[in-house]
């Protein structure tokens, strides 16, 4: 993982040594570093972006995986916000490099199909969620407009 995050930090520090040089397209253009990092500072940027949210969270083949590759390097920490395929945003808390909590909102009202990693428990309004288990995953119907609670601490 640690091999992740250095390959990161090149990306974004590797912009910074453009700085005052001058380009040349294949039409004798001419651009200098400001406009093209100007062009390709927004490419990179939600490349970036992109890179460390599927660190956190991934949500290709139906299902939503919760932390499946977690930097060593951040034991403890929330991102919130992260837009997953099918209509859900959803929020991660983590602490000791191990689930906390996750808040699922569903915007589309579809059945949603997590991979947490660990057993956990789904609320919604104070009530406990049916859920279905197959193939690893756990299966729950949502409603448009609601949030689920996805806890790691089963009492």
């Amino acid at each position: 993982m640690n091999k992740i995050l250095s390959l990161l930090y090149c990306i974004l520090m590797s912009y910074s040594s453009f700085e005052g040089q001058v380009f040349f397209n294949g039409e004798g253009a001419r651009y200098d570093a400001d406009y093209s990092l100007q062009k390709n500072i927004t490419v990179v940027t939600w490349e970036k972006i992109s890179g460390v949210t599927e660190m956190l969270m991934q949500s290709q083949n139906g299902s939503i995986d919760l932390l499946p590759a977690l930097p060593s390097a951040w034991p403890t920490g929330s991102i919130k916000g992260i837009c997953a395929r099918g209509g859900f945003d959803v929020n991660i808390i983590w602490k000791d490099k191990k689930l906390k909590s996750t808040l699922i909102y569903s915007k589309s009202g579809k059945q949603c199909r997590i991979r947490p990693g660990i057993p956990v428990k789904i609320m919604c309004d104070n009530k406990q969620v049916k859920t279905t288990i197959q193939d690893g995953a756990l299966f729950f119907l949502t409603t448009a407009g609601k949030a689920y609670q996805i806890n790691t601490e089963l009492k």
